[in-house]
């Protein structure tokens, strides 16, 4: 089709995608990815890349496959830099380095690694604001969109949704302003207060001391509670003001990035929920929307040992096992035999989970005990 978006992939660039600029040691790559994204980066490379580049692009022939099809095509046709490699044995090479190791795997491996370092590094505690662990979860699922690529166009309702967000920071500073200035005025007012108290209660003489220290206690409590009161209005009003603040940096950074695709598909779901507990925060129910908590539910019941799959103990009990991926395994079959759905789409399903599972274990984005570490190396 001569309207098809030419599109292109590491196992298929030709010498147009790449431009070497050898005085200054870089590579500039420019070529249309997967779903039409954009990748436009320039990169310094060693010498010795540098010539093996320069050697693949002056000999850049047509692929094997275009010679073996009767029909032609606009693009296939053309020469490439790795005309005799393609993404069968970009995998087969990798699954030969680490069983169910493939590209995709590869590429999940570094965007959960971009969202372990971003959560790592952010310091975020227990005792923060809900909206700052929010705002950490985003980042970091911005840093492994921005490691893969996952670009889109900003909304077209972009100016609109700006401009309401600067319309609820204004109210939300108003508001905060107001309660600042009751709060100073309501303090002065209490200070003013206990100086009379005092200067009354001095005054007096020594029988009537109770009576006005009685009088002066209650008008001073009612006082003290009015502050106390403005104080925690202060405070919610600040904190809706930062939210909203918070919110509204994330919608920018992220009006160009797709982060649903990196977080469905490349992002170790286990890392979220261990940061989670540490800093008491459900990422999975408060950041993951409905249809990715159904997708990851394994997650929650692999971490407590609530699944159970038939094991070899010696009493006969069934056992909870701590393998990657087969939670997940046990959970969804759990659900299919309530729901009566299909289970063809699910077993596969499982299947491609279970070989992710054991991929990023490997890879190291997991820490299984010895008793799985055990069980895995014998599997």
């Amino acid at each position: 089709d001569p309207d098809e978006a030419d599109t292109v992939g590491a196992t298929t660039l030709r010498p147009e995608h790449v431009t070497l600029h050898p005085d200054e040691g870089t590579a500039e790559f420019r070529f249309l990815g997967k779903d039409s994204v954009l990748w436009h980066k320039t990169l310094e490379l060693p010498a010795q890349v540098q010539a093996n580049l320069y050697e693949l692009v002056t000999n850049a022939r047509p692929s094997a496959s275009s010679a073996n099809s009767d029909r032609s095509h606009p693009t296939r046709d053309r020469p490439q830099l790795f005309p005799d490699i393609s993404s069968r044995d970009v995998n087969a090479y990798l699954s030969g380095i680490l069983p169910v190791l493939t590209a995709k795997v590869f590429r999940t491996h570094h965007a959960t690694m971009a969202v372990r370092d971003s959560l790592e590094g952010s310091d975020i505690q227990a005792d923060d604001p809900e909206y700052l662990k929010w705002e950490t979860a985003n980042l970091a699922n911005l840093e492994a969109a921005v490691l893969c690529n996952h670009t889109k166009m900003a909304p077209k309702s972009w100016p609109r949704s700006r401009q309401r967000y600067r319309e609820r920071r204004e109210k939300a500073a108003d508001r905060a302003r107001i309660y600042q200035e009751r709060l100073k005025t309501q303090r002065e007012t209490l200070s003013a207060l206990r100086k009379e108290a005092r200067e009354k209660r001095q005054a007096a003489p020594e029988a009537k001391k109770q009576q006005v220290k009685a009088r002066y206690q209650k008008r001073i409590g009612a006082a003290e509670r009015r502050v106390e009161r403005t104080r925690g209005m202060l405070y919610r009003a600040r904190l809706s003001r930062d939210k909203i603040k918070a919110q509204y940096s994330i919608a920018f950074k992220k009006r160009t990035w797709n982060l649903g695709t990196s977080l469905k598909s490349y992002i170790d779901p286990r890392v979220y929920h261990e940061w989670g507990r540490q800093i008491d925060y459900d990422v999975l129910e408060k950041y993951y929307p409905k249809a990715l908590r159904r997708k990851f539910a394994w997650v929650k019941d692999e971490a407590l040992g609530a699944v159970q799959i038939p094991g070899e103990e010696p009493d006969g009990r069934e056992k909870t096992s701590q393998v990657p991926g087969r939670a997940e395994e046990a959970h969804q079959a759990a659900r299919q035999s309530q729901d009566g759905a299909p289970q063809r789409k699910r077993r596969s399903a499982r299947r491609k989970d279970s070989r992710k599972g054991y991929a990023t274990w490997a890879l190291g984005l997991s820490r299984p005990s010895p008793r799985r570490r055990l069980r895995l190396a014998g599997s």
